[in-house]
């Protein structure tokens, strides 16, 4: 455990933040007279040593992988600068110190949250009609005619954020260009078939959270003043 932690501790370096006429603040590495003294306020700059009386000292130090930048508390000290540099890198080097558990408990690694796999809908539609094209020619022209729709209707980048809501708004949008009923229920039924992706013809998994899943897609008969989907329609003809 001990040689784990040491390996995942980098060694503490001296840095002097500096003003430079371009207005930016960078690190620039202390320069030492030997190993335990700095050489007062002088540093690297772009390769070229430099003297800098303004600059403020940090000590540089990773943990866990992440940088930690800490301020020497009289910044304009060198001697400080020294001590707390050597100080800290006592302290790294043993797992047991409490200041080591302190930084290291502090600077975990940050657990990585489970989410849905992303695929781009775009990408998803393309593969779809590549796999649907060894069925017949009618087959695959209805399903690259209604994705085709499917796409001007639907700005979400991927798969896996369509909801109920598109599938309606989808409809909406059919109904404004004048489709008949059993158009736009072809055309729903295609778009459920792809997001369920049941025969594996696109590389994203099924999509269930706007589709409950293990019944059969059914629209309710419409009538002369009545949408094909009505705002419950598709959650209810799902339910049961």
């Amino acid at each position: 455990m001990a040689r784990k932690l040491q390996q995942k501790l980098q060694r503490v370096s001296v840095y002097i933040r500096i003003r430079l006429t371009d207005g930016s603040q960078p690190y620039c590495p202390a320069i030492w007279e030997s190993k335990k003294r700095l050489r007062p306020h002088w540093c690297l700059v772009r390769g070229k040593t430099e003297h800098h009386p303004e600059g403020v000292y940090h000590v540089r130090y990773r943990v866990n992988g992440k940088p930690v930048w800490e301020k020497v508390c009289v910044g304009d000290d060198p001697y400080e600068a020294a001590d707390l540099a050597a100080l800290r890198q006592s302290q790294l080097a043993d797992p047991q110190d409490a200041f080591t558990k302190r930084i290291v408990d502090e600077q975990k690694p940050e657990p990585a949250e489970a989410g849905p796999a992303k695929h781009r809908l775009d990408d998803e539609v393309k593969t779809y009609l590549q796999n649907v094209e060894k069925l017949s020619r009618k087959t695959h022209s209805a399903y690259r005619r209604t994705l085709d729709l499917f796409r001007q209707s639907c700005g979400k980048a991927y798969t896996h954020q369509v909801t109920k809501q598109d599938l309606q708004a989808f409809d909406s949008f059919l109904l404004k260009q004048g489709q008949e009923d059993r158009t736009r229920h072809n055309c729903i039924t295609h778009v459920v078939t792809f997001l369920r992706n049941k025969e594996g013809r696109r590389a994203g998994p099924p999509i269930t959270d706007c589709l409950p899943s293990g019944l059969f897609y059914f629209v309710r008969p419409c009538t002369a003043n009545s949408p094909l989907l009505n705002p419950d329609s598709i959650c209810h003809t799902y339910s049961g």
